[in-house]
Order: C-alpha cells, then structure tokens, then sequence
C-alpha cells in the first residue's frame, strides 16, 4: 500500500459527497506521493481546492466543529429538551389532577360515578349521563382556562390520562402517607405522646380500629397540643395476617379470628412499632372500658404496657361522661320525661304530612328566624341528646296543639283523597 498526505475534512466526509457522481482525485481517494506537481495553477493543490466535494466538505467541516463547540446542538441535548419539556407538561397536568382529588378529599365529595371509565372529551361537554364528581370537576377546570389539562386530555396516550380509578386511589394514598409521614415527624419530636384507639363497624360491615396521637407540638414556636389520626386497621384482617405468621399453612382456613385484647394488642403494636416513634416517651393510652381493652391482665391496656412500660391506661373521658349521664334514665321522673319527649318527637317527625304541618304553623304564627326542625334522640351518645331536647323545647308552644288538630284528620286505609283528572 502506497503512502502519502490525504486531505483529512474530503478523506472523512467523502462518502456522502458526490461519491456516485464524481471521480475522487489525488488527497482523497489516492494519497499524493508525488510532490512535483503539488503547487501551480495545474498542481495537485489547486485542482483539489477548486473541485466542488472539497468546497461542500470544506463547509460541513466547519459546521461540524461549530456544532460540536454549541451544547445546545447535540441530539441527545435536543432529545433529552423534548423529554424534559414533556415531563413538565405531565407533571403540570398531573398537578391540576391531584389537586382535584385533592380538594374532593378535603370537602368529603365522593369521586366515583356509574360510567366514569375512558377518555374525557376535550371540549368537556357535559354528558348525557352522570359519570362522577371527579370527571366534572375536571371538566369544571377546563373551562375555567386549565388549557395545560386540556391539551393532556386531548392528546395524552390511553394509558397516560391519569384519570382512571387505579390513579385516583394511588394518588390518595400517596396524599395519606404524605400527611401520615408530616404527623409521625412532629410526633417523634415531642418529649411525651399518648397512643388512643377505638373501633366501630363501617357500613361494608368490617370492623375497624383508628390509631390516634396526642402529642405536644413546638414546631411554630409555641406548644400547642395535637390529636391526629395516623393509622385505620382492618382490624380482623390485620388480626388474621398476625395469627397466620405463627399457625402452620395447613390449619389457616379452620383458626378462629378471636376479637380477644392479647390479639388486638398485637396488630396495635405492630403499627406502632413500624412508627418512628419512641416507646419509653409513650407516657398513656387512652381506650373505652371494654374488658378487652382495658383489662390490666390480658386486655390491650396490658399488652402495649409491656412495649411501653410507661404508658399508664387511662379510660376514655368522654366515653366516661357518656356512661355517667346514661345513669340519670334510672330515676323514674326523668325516665318518664325522655320518653314522652322522644314519642312526641317520632310522631311529628316520622310522617310527611305532621312534619309540614309543623312548619307551616310555625312560620304562620312564630318568628321565621327560629328553627323549626325537629331532631331525634342520638341512640349511641347520651350527651348530644341534649340537642333533641333543646329543639323541643324552642318548639314547645308549636308542637302542643299538633295532636289534636291532627285528631280530626280522616282517618281508613287512605288518609288523603285521591284527585284524578276529569277526561270530557
């Protein structure tokens, strides 16, 4: 092979400049080793610099060591842009998404719909039927000028729209662990906290038990005392995920899940022990008097004392006061009294027709201002039946006259006459 100078920018960037259409000389496909004729109007030199690969290469030459000098040129710069620009488009249009979540959370508004599946239509018409708040309140931001949400709901992939049902709990129980995890870090910072627990059956008839802090809080300057929820168990399901760590797998469809404290108790300091809290500043819990709980031998009370020894058992205050004042029914008079009270209650308040009675007479005769509503006795907490009484006790005076002027009603299997339309 013959040695000689090739002319470096025409040798590297010949093969997409006229290759097919133009015979390559001297510096370029063949090496110049013959130095004789390298100057002078007809030399190797001049020849190559007036040829037009050398001016096109010449030029790409110079533009490849512009864009190599200018970042801003390179194609991975320029792709990792767009895809940086793309993330800031979703995470706005994800910011407008969980902030409706957000304030349907705050506001207690249920989410769901019947047919709140698919996309949102990007002029966010509103549709022939209901398909949830969650949808509407989208639809509500969009034509409040979101145009970042809209350009997402138009032109995001299926599967990107973060609309769907999976997203929504996720982004709820992401809020949930954001605000569990602000609670724990106050918590854990205070020189004292008290643990409170109670339970109760929801309407999907699972029994569940909320987890509450009392803790002192200095984090704005001043000591302010906090009680926060941090924790809801499912409670016979975490009872039975406990139980099924020390049962064999063949006897786990047969075991009963016992409702007892010393099962209660190890669910309860499960959750807690996973909590960045410390058991020695744990100074009381706080539970109802049931023997499960509150038993100094085998009850809750007994069991999280010995994770934390100096949490001493206090009974639930107001729990307390409720079974107190559920004591004055054993005095005859007062007895006698809450039962007529809650008869003449039930009898205006159960019929339609007694109950618009009482507001027209009201509104006709009595001052408009005062509430006419009455309201029934609460069957789980005595105390708030005082609300029930001092409604009829405003009510009095309107509510005395009722029966009799109800005693003249027609009475039979219909009580109203029935109107038909006559047809001629």
């Amino acid at each position: 092979m013959a040695l000689g100078v090739p002319f470096v920018s025409c040798l590297e960037l010949m093969w997409n400049i006229w290759v097919k259409t133009k015979k390559l000389g001297k510096l370029v496909s063949r090496p110049l080793v013959d130095f004789s004729d390298l100057t002078g109007k007809q030399g190797a030199l001049d020849i190559h610099e007036q040829s037009g690969y050398h001016a096109a290469n010449a030029a790409r030459a110079i533009e490849f060591c512009k864009r190599a000098k200018d970042v801003t040129t390179h194609v991975d710069v320029q792709v990792n842009t767009q895809k940086r620009d793309e993330v800031m488009r979703n995470r706005k249009a994800l910011a407008s998404i969980i902030d409706t979540i957000k304030f349907a959370a705050v506001q207690n508004i249920p989410l769901r719909g019947h047919r709140d599946d698919g996309r949102i239509d990007a002029d966010c018409s509103y549709p022939e039927e209901n398909d949830g708040n969650f949808r509407m309140l989208l639809r509500f931001r969009v034509n409040s000028g979101d145009s970042i949400l809209q350009t997402h709901l138009r032109e995001a992939n299926a599967n990107a729209l973060y609309t769907s049902k999976t997203t929504q709990n996720d982004l709820l129980q992401i809020s949930a662990e954001i605000v569990r995890n602000k609670i724990l870090r106050r918590a854990s910072t205070s020189p004292c906290w008290a643990f409170m627990a109670d339970e109760t059956t929801d309407r999907a008839n699972r029994e569940q038990l909320v987890m509450v802090l009392r803790y002192v809080d200095n984090s704005e300057g001043s000591f302010v005392v906090r009680e926060d929820p941090v924790q809801v168990l499912d409670l016979i399901a975490d009872i039975r995920q406990v139980l099924e760590e020390s049962v064999d797998d063949e006897s786990n469809e047969s075991f009963e899940v016992r409702m007892s404290g010393e099962n209660i108790a190890s669910a309860v300091v499960k959750k807690l022990s996973k909590m960045p809290l410390n058991p020695n500043t744990m100074v009381a819990q706080c539970y109802d008097g049931a023997a499960s709980m509150s038993s100094d031998r085998v009850g809750v009370a007994a069991c999280v004392k010995a994770y934390a020894p100096n949490a001493e058992y206090f009974h639930c205050a107001n729990h307390g006061l409720n079974l107190a004042t559920s004591q004055v029914t054993s005095v005859s008079v007062i007895r006698n009294a809450q039962s007529t009270m809650e008869a003449i209650i039930v009898f205006i308040t159960d019929s339609a027709k007694r109950d618009d009675l009482l507001r027209y007479t009201s509104s006709k005769h009595y001052d408009s201002d005062v509430k006419h509503k009455l309201i029934k006795l609460c069957q789980t907490r005595f105390v708030e039946r005082h609300v029930a009484f001092e409604a009829l006790s405003d009510s009095g005076n309107r509510c005395l006259p009722l029966p009799l002027r109800c005693s003249s009603w027609r009475r039979g299997k219909i009580s109203e006459p029935v109107v038909r339309p006559r047809c001629n």
